[in-house]
């Protein structure tokens, strides 16, 4: 209990903020998928930079972006290939200055 809660109390607190932080995406981007345009399939918040990965990012609203669940499940395959594209997509909405310090972690290859 480093944090000085139980299990379920940390449980209960991350969820509570993943639920707003979906919420902040999907509001973002008006609840449309960033890649394909689609507003009436299920629609997902994707972590940018996976939150296994980067877990200081994980509730940062510049890290996510709105997918629909077809495009979630393909980028999945490959995810760190989406990244600067859709680092490019968030800039134009939150500026830029709020996306350099995940860009410089987008892994090169």
């Amino acid at each position: 209990m480093e944090d000085g809660l139980c299990g379920s109390c940390r449980n209960r607190r991350e969820a509570t903020a993943n639920r707003k932080w979906r919420t902040a995406i999907l509001e973002r981007d008006n609840c449309i998928c960033q890649m394909c345009g689609e507003t009436e399939e299920e629609l997902h918040a994707h972590h940018i930079l996976p939150r296994r990965d980067y877990p200081q990012y994980e509730f940062e609203i510049s890290n996510g972006i709105t997918l629909c669940a077809d495009c979630h499940y393909q980028i999945h395959f490959d995810e760190y290939s989406h990244a600067d594209y859709f680092l490019d997509i968030i800039s134009e909405k939150e500026g830029q200055s709020k996306i350099e310090e995940l860009s410089r972690n987008v892994p090169s290859g």
